[in-house]
């Protein structure tokens, strides 16, 4: 457990940090030479491994693809944005209806754990609500 001097310095770092950083990774646009775009590379064949069998042979593949990589691209900036903040935030996927049997979280609550000065929330202060959906039995 973070004391509460090492939650502080942890949210200074993080919003120094995105400070010096901002100019490669706080731009919507992905330049050829963005060091994310290698990881987002490895998430995509990943991801199309496991998507696959599910894939609508009627859809073009190209524009499957693209989606995907936009997709990758939208979650790096959200986690850059993320990381810029001062406050510290998780996802919570048990939230509520999530923890329910017969039921998938397919977008988990994002909750603020500590304030913009490192010190915690209690109880945290959630940010949205988790998207669940019932399973089909």
């Amino acid at each position: 457990m973070p004391t509460a001097v090492h939650s502080v310095l942890l949210s200074r770092w993080r919003a120094i940090t995105a400070e010096l950083t901002q100019s490669v990774y706080a731009s919507t646009l992905f330049a050829a030479t963005d060091p994310r775009l290698h990881n987002i590379q490895i998430a995509m064949t990943t991801l199309d491994n496991i998507l696959r069998p599910y894939v609508d042979s009627r859809m073009d593949d190209a524009q499957r693809s693209r989606n995907l990589q936009e997709i990758l691209k939208r979650a790096a900036q959200f986690a850059f944005t993320l990381f810029s903040q001062p406050s510290s935030w998780r996802f919570d996927w048990n939230s509520g209806e999530a923890a329910k049997s017969g039921s998938l979280c397919i977008f988990p609550a994002l909750v603020q754990v500590t304030d913009e000065n490192g010190q915690p929330l209690d109880p945290p202060r959630s940010f949205n609500e988790a998207v669940v959906r019932k399973l089909d039995e």
